[in-house]
Parts: C-alpha cells; sequence; structure tokens
C-alpha cells in the first residue's frame, strides 16, 4: 500500500493508517538530523500518524526537541534551508511549527519544542497513552471523525473540537505516569 501523503493548508481529510508513515518518517528525521548537524537535538515522530491503527490527516507530525528556545530561530533558519515554512504566525506558547510543502500539499509538520518541557511532554504522553490504551484510541477515532466531517474545510474549528479529549488524556497519562 502506498500512502498518500500530504493536505491543503486549512483543510481536514482523515485517511487510514498507513504502516508507511514510520518509514516516512524515519527518512524526514535522517533529513533533519543531516540538516542539523552538529546541533543538539532530538526527534520523534507525534501526532496521529505515529498511533498505529489511527486514520489521521496524511502529514507527517514530527517533534523536534531543542535544549533552549532561546535558540529557536537557529533551528528554524536552517529547517527553511532544506525546504520548511516558518508558521510563527500561530503563537502557540513553546510551540514552533514549520510546515513541509506547498499551501496545496503540507506534508510535514515540525514543531520545535523544549525538549523535556511542557509541549514535549505533552506531545509523548498523548502518543504513549494512546499507543497503549486501545479504547482511548478508539474514543479518538469517533471524535476525530466526527469533527472530520463537520468541519471538513475549517481545520481551527477541528483542532478546536479535539482539545477537551486532549486535555483529559494528558491529565490520565500524567496521573498513570
Amino acid at each position: 500500500m502506498s500512502a498518500k501523503l500530504g493536505l491543503k493548508r486549512g483543510a481536514v481529510r482523515l485517511v487510514d493508517p498507513a504502516a508507511e508513515w514510520t518509514h516516512l518518517f524515519l527518512r524526514e528525521r535522517d533529513r533533519l538530523a543531516a540538516a542539523l548537524a552538529g546541533l543538539p537535538i532530538v526527534i520523534e515522530h507525534v501526532g496521529s500518524t505515529s498511533i498505529p491503527d489511527l486514520p489521521a490527516k496524511p502529514i507527517i507530525d514530527i517533534a523536534l526537541g531543542i535544549p533552549s528556545l532561546a535558540e529557536i530561530k537557529t533551528y528554524a533558519h536552517l529547517l527553511e534551508g532544506i525546504g520548511y515554512t516558518d508558521r510563527d504566525d500561530r503563537h502557540i506558547e513553546g510551540d514552533r511549527m514549520l510546515a513541509r510543502g506547498p499551501e496545496a500539499n503540507r506534508t510535514h509538520y515540525v514543531h520545535i519544542v523544549e525538549h523535556g518541557g511542557k509541549k514535549w511532554q505533552e506531545y509523548i504522553l498523548f502518543r504513549d497513552y494512546l499507543r497503549d490504551h486501545p479504547s482511548a484510541r478508539e474514543e479518538y477515532v469517533r471524535i476525530k471523525t466526527a469533527l472530520a466531517e463537520r468541519f471538513a474545510g475549517e481545520r481551527e474549528k477541528y483542532t478546536a473540537g479535539k482539545h477537551d479529549f486532549i486535555q483529559h488524556i494528558l491529565e490520565k497519562a500524567r496521573k498513570a505516569g
């Protein structure tokens, strides 16, 4: 099975899980590591494409952990050199996102966060909890599917609709931790 990667900016479309997503992440991880050679980094596959059996938007989400957000511009500049577009317009504290691919076909998102910081922990906790808890994963599928049908052209509303569930899972993961 060949997974078609990419989605128009702002659109919401879920596709069936693809085993190929892990390979696509590993290939991109190598590109990122080469572009950032010599800098301290930790790279993790996060988001729905990192969770087995979970339908997802066909975009690979990557958490790039760096020692300090004070150096974020250096990392972002180097990633722009390999085709990423800085999406600093999102104004999410502690999470600088860069997108790969034209607006008509975004294929990868890199979230530059402080390694071990709040956003890093949230990405990893959420991913790992859903990997380890099939019933939570199934509930997330139901929520995502309903939201995707309702907000196919409104990504911000789709994302906002998942907020309470994500916070609930993070709370459970911290308690289980």
